[in-house]
């Protein structure tokens, strides 16, 4: 006879747990080998008997394994329980630690459990024993058969019921139903009636109210006073009329404070027997207001000064204030500061100290004046690469791709008008001394000292860029043994004093039959001896020679050609 069981939902969870059926397992493993003092065993013997099987095993326990209950056949966790009554536990859970058994309570159907590996032996692999079903039972009067299939109900507006593979092992599954907003269930009518979902009114609630049905009341003592916001009523009632916390607030106290996250609270506290006003905010400790009138010695009720002057730091820093007012020093060993991203303002009479977030250097101005970098971040130091690592040595950089400058000024006005002396580096392949001038500056010579005295200079104003001796005639350029190997030069080499000077040079000719040259600022009284040599095979001059007076060269050729003569003159009296 085929047969369709109908349940009602509404007692399904009684059911449920009144099915509970008790399993209890092992974690075992056949096939295992026996060790004896280190030994390995190859078979089993049954007792009273010397056959041996060899390759038969013993059984293995496995005390604090994993143990794993699926619903049969599915990879779904099955609920567990601990007990009948519906104590629920974890799935999966631990085996004892003393034998390795286990015990939990499921539903009557049918189930897949599994053993593995968990905090105590490995196993030697997992094991699964399928389709283990609970419970089983047989039929009553009426006559004889088996359930088909298994419905269920729904108990609205609570949950509905989905009954899972109502043909083989049924599965109940429940689904809350959602309520609307501010609405509960139960019975909201004025008399006995089913409960249902319905608002929260003024009739639900457990006392009479008759003020603002949009406020709800004031649970406890609330503080009183007069003006508008909301507060009571003279019926008890919350109101926005009329009722603003102005002093004087008027309120219980006992026990502290309650702290409130995200707010601010002032209450008064039984504190020692007395009552002290309290306050906290955003859900931190209790804090009490200080008495000025009580409880305190000297002149802190009046905190307008010290008793005498505290003693201050001399050479050290302040460190604190102790109770007396004096200063708590300290000398300190090191000083960290955090970068800035942005100077200080100068101020008259005051220094500013400080690293700068751009250049991550020390900076300073003070009095009011403008900004000094001390430094880049490798300046004065020893570099470890790409330089080497030279002791004694002062450096300067910033990196690949970065030349340094360095300056030294006579005079800065402002950024408009200054005289400087300068090492630089030119941008092609030259490392330059220079000495600058703009605005009122003024660039002044470049020289080279030893001992107690200048020898030689650059000059910039008489005779500009003239490299010579500071002391006409005094100065030689090397010597006996520290001779210069070659001269190149482009019009003169002049020796003599101003009666006797002795001048060399080149004169081009330029498809011409004679080409000149003027003698500087020589001095000559009278005309010089000279001689010329050509440079080239004179072949296509002719014949050629020289003639001279104290100021002008001039060297004739017969025939019109261009061609260069080097010349060599001894100066007369």
């Amino acid at each position: 006879m085929k047969k369709t069981l109908l349940l009602a939902s509404l007692f399904l969870p009684a059911l449920a747990h009144a099915q509970l059926i008790a399993y209890n397992g092992e974690c075992v493993v056949g096939g295992q080998r026996a060790v004896t003092q280190g030994l390995k065993s190859s078979g089993t013997a049954p007792l009273g008997s010397a056959t041996v099987s060899v390759g038969a095993g013993v059984v293995g326990s496995y005390p604090k394994c994993l143990v794993t209950v699926y619903l049969t056949g599915t990879g779904t966790l099955a609920p567990l329980f601990s007990d009948n009554v519906g104590t629920v536990m974890t799935n999966p859970f631990t085996a004892t630690a003393t034998n390795g058994s286990f015990l939990f309570f499921a539903a009557g159907t049918c189930y897949d459990i599994q053993i593995s590996t968990g905090a105590g032996p490995i196993l030697p692999s997992s094991k699964t024993f399928t389709g283990i079903c609970l419970g089983g039972g047989g039929g009553g009067g009426g006559g004889s058969g088996s359930v088909t299939s298994v419905t269920s109900g729904n108990l609205p507006p609570l949950f509905t019921v989905n009954v899972g593979t109502p043909a083989t092992t049924p599965i109940f599954s429940f689904a809350l139903q959602p309520f609307a907003a501010h609405t509960m269930f139960g019975n909201c009518s004025a008399g006995a009636n089913n409960p249902t979902a319905c608002l929260l009114t003024i009739g639900e609630l457990p006392f009479t109210y008759t003020g603002n049905t949009t406020l709800l009341p004031t649970v406890g003592s609330p503080f009183t006073g007069t003006g508008a916001g909301t507060c009571l009523d003279a019926s008890g009632n919350l109101t926005t009329a009329g009722c603003s916390i102005t002093p004087p607030l008027v309120g219980p106290y006992g026990g502290t404070v309650t702290s409130v996250s995200s707010s601010a609270t002032l209450g008064f506290a039984t504190v020692s027997g007395s009552a002290v006003p309290q306050f906290s905010w955003n859900g931190g400790a209790a804090n009490t207001l200080a008495y000025l009138t009580s409880n305190i010695t000297g002149n802190a009720g009046t905190a307008t000064a010290l008793a005498s002057t505290p003693t201050q730091c001399t050479g050290s820093f302040a460190t604190g204030i102790a109770a007396t007012g004096n200063a708590n020093c300290s000398t300190a060993d090191l000083l960290t500061f955090n970068e800035l991203s942005s100077r200080p303002n100068p101020v008259a009479g005051i220094g500013n100290l400080w690293f700068d977030t751009t250049t991550h250097a020390l900076r300073y101005n003070e009095n009011g004046g403008g900004d000094v970098q001390v430094g880049i971040p490798v300046l004065l130091n020893q570099d470890t690469s790409p330089g080497g690592n030279a002791a004694n040595t002062l450096e300067q950089s910033n990196g690949a791709g970065n030349p340094q400058e360095m300056r030294w000024y006579q005079t800065l006005v402002d950024s408009s008008n200054w005289s400087r002396a300068r090492v630089f580096y030119d941008g092609a392949n030259d490392w330059v001394l220079s000495s600058d001038a703009l605005g009122s500056g003024t660039v002044q010579r470049l020289g080279f000292r030893t001992g107690s005295a200048n020898r030689w200079e650059i000059t910039t104003t008489t005779a500009p860029n003239v490299f010579r001796p500071i002391t006409d005639g005094t100065y030689d350029v090397g010597d006996a043994t520290h001779r210069v190997e070659d001269y190149y030069v482009a019009r003169t080499i002049r020796t003599g004093t101003a009666t006797n000077k002795d001048i060399a040079g080149t004169v081009v000719i330029t498809a011409s039959t004679t080409g000149t040259r003027k003698f500087d600022n020589t001095g000559l009284t009278s005309s010089p001896i000279c001689t010329v040599t050509p440079t080239t095979s004179p072949a296509t001059a002719g014949v050629y020679w020289v003639t001279t007076t104290p100021t002008v060269l001039t060297v004739n050729i017969t025939n019109s050609t261009t061609i260069t003569f080097n010349y060599i003159c001894v100066g007369r009296n």
